[in-house]
């Protein structure tokens, strides 16, 4: 790989990092959840120390929020909005880039207004801007 691209490449890693509020080095080369001031999530690596050389992926998100119905059926919505009006946990799991943000994202509009509803993560990965919504890190040591 020539230099010049080498050198673009850790440059840019870092300043997506700086933009998102962290930081990589030699010594922390991987930074997998950094949420970018326009709210879309960047997965970092930092020169060659874990990769051929530094890297990036950005996950844009829709500007528009996707909605329930445009995600599931009218049946599995249904149960859903019974189990946030009863209070009932949900859990959202399933592999990587499955859509498990989207559709927390999309429950999040069918929470009643006088409700609050708390989701659990090992990261901060979402920036959804909604007073119903409270988010709960289960990993201390992000230090988000």
């Amino acid at each position: 790989m020539p230099k010049f691209k080498q050198i673009f490449g850790s440059v840019m890693v870092r300043l997506l990092a700086y933009r998102g509020g962290s930081a990589v080095s030699l010594y922390r080369p991987v930074e997998d959840t950094v949420i970018l001031p326009t709210g879309d999530r960047a997965a970092l690596t930092y020169k060659s120390e874990v990769s051929p050389g530094s890297s990036f992926t950005i996950r844009k998100f829709p500007r528009n929020p996707w909605t329930p119905t445009k995600m599931i059926n009218p049946k599995a919505m249904a149960l859903l909005s019974l189990c946030l009006d009863a209070k009932i946990p949900i859990l959202v799991y399933g592999p990587m880039r499955s859509g498990k943000i989207s559709l927390i994202n999309s429950l999040v509009t069918m929470i009643n207004p006088e409700n609050s509803n708390p989701t659990g993560r090992d990261k901060a990965i979402s920036k959804l801007r909604d007073r119903r919504w409270r988010q709960r890190l289960n990993n201390p040591q992000h230090g988000h």
